[in-house]
């Protein structure tokens, strides 16, 4: 199937739009005044949207964390005119604020970092101290304190771990690793002057910081050895947002967003000025249902690799089972189906998709099929989904010689 038959099939797909809360794909983002309040970025488009703020809360955030649920977000607010903040627990409903309620009391100390772990634990950290606290948990509890001579000044989480960084008066870095669950905590010194913003990296095992001078280092949390990875930057990197999907970043500058996929820059995509981002990934994945048909050592079955978000280059349906060196098509449509298709010949198959595209493939001497489908970027594919069944050529099988595969759901 070629790319733009494969992209015109998508496009009838878009009739059923996705209508998530806080929608997949997207940052949300706090502003710095003037620009104060939440942000959603569409990374695809390079798009802002402003999330609209009838109680007139957001104007003191400071900094956001997505929830345990699409429809809720967690932000930290200043509580008066001194250094003392909370955090507030939010509903969005459409793309508005409709129910506020506190997570915390007033913590008698500016919030620098916020992130929702896996568990559901609340991460925060104050100049002072890293906290958590539970759900419905109003008091957090302290974890960790600064180390001597340092103040916290940014945190991020993935899964159970909770990443700090507390700088000192010399601008000299130490990066604070904490996990709740088994009650650890370890300090280890970066030679990082000036570190402003950091994210966990998965791909390559390491932490990602951007310091005062817009350099970006990449730390390998088994050594902790700290290597330039990217810049200088027009200005200090202010915070940096992973992207869950495609393992790349958003950096936040003055001069607006810059993307860094680990290899090198590209931007900057202009942007109100941002203190903080935390991203929403795509709920992508790939999954089969009913029961193929089989004779001797042919049993064609579905499978694929990768996940199809918008945008994704290296998502690949595959067929597995099929005739050595044969052939196999591709069926593609919206709807599933269940057609007995023994009239045609093909006793004890079943047809699974409305089929609006085949496509041959041919299959390797393991009897393999692979159809390389990148992804559209097209952000409103998600929540949508497409169904896929292979049908294997299969001679003596039966009178028609061919079988057919269980079938595939795939949401974007």
């Amino acid at each position: 199937m070629t790319r733009h038959r494969f992209s015109a099939l998508l496009a009838v797909a878009l009739a059923a739009p996705c209508v998530a809360q806080i929608r997949p794909g997207h940052f949300l983002a706090v502003g710095d005044p003037p620009a104060a309040g939440l942000f959603s970025f569409e990374p695809l488009g390079s798009t802002f949207t402003p999330i609209a703020d009838p109680q007139g809360v957001l104007a003191r955030a400071s900094h956001v964390a997505l929830g345990s649920s699409a429809d809720r977000v967690l932000v930290a607010v200043a509580t008066g005119t001194g250094a003392s903040a909370m955090v507030i627990e939010c509903v969005v409903q459409g793309n508005a604020l409709a129910t506020l309620q506190p997570w915390t009391r007033d913590l008698g100390e500016t919030i620098v970092g916020l992130g929702q772990l896996e568990s559901g634990l609340l991460a925060i950290a104050t100049p002072t101290r890293l906290l958590v606290a539970p759900p419905g948990v109003s008091v957090p509890v302290p974890i960790a304190p600064a180390p001597l001579g340092t103040s916290f000044v940014q945190l991020a989480v993935a899964g159970d771990r909770i990443a700090a960084l507390a700088r000192g008066a010399t601008s000299t870095t130490t990066l604070v690793l904490a996990q709740p669950s088994t009650s650890t905590v370890s300090t280890h010194p970066l030679g990082i002057p000036g570190s402003r913003s950091l994210a966990f990296d998965a791909l390559r095992g390491a932490i990602l910081v951007g310091d005062a001078s817009g350099n970006l280092w990449l730390v390998d949390l088994q050594r902790f050895i700290a290597s330039f990875a990217a810049g200088p930057l027009p200005g200090p990197a202010l915070a940096i947002g992973g992207n869950r999907d495609d393992e790349s970043f958003a950096i936040a500058t003055h001069a607006g967003l810059f993307r860094f996929d680990g290899a090198g820059l590209v931007g900057p995509t202009p942007a109100p000025p941002v203190l903080n981002l935390d991203y929403q990934r795509y709920t992508s994945r790939f999954s089969t249902f009913g029961t193929g048909c089989a004779a001797a050592s042919i049993a064609p079955a579905a499978d694929a690799s990768g996940r199809p978000y918008p945008g994704s280059l290296d998502f690949s349906l595959r067929m597995t089972g099929g005739s050595p060196q044969g052939a196999a098509f591709l069926l593609l449509g919206l709807l599933p189906a269940n057609l007995p298709l023994d009239p045609t010949g093909m006793v004890g198959c079943t047809l699974f998709v409305h089929p609006l595209d085949a496509s041959p493939y041919p299959t390797s001497l393991a009897g393999v099929a692979v159809a390389r489908l990148p992804i559209p970027p097209i952000a409103s594919l998600a929540g949508n989904a497409m169904f896929c069944q292979w049908i294997a050529t299969a001679p003596r099988a039966n009178s028609l010689g061919l079988l057919a595969s269980n079938a595939g759901r795939i949401e974007f």
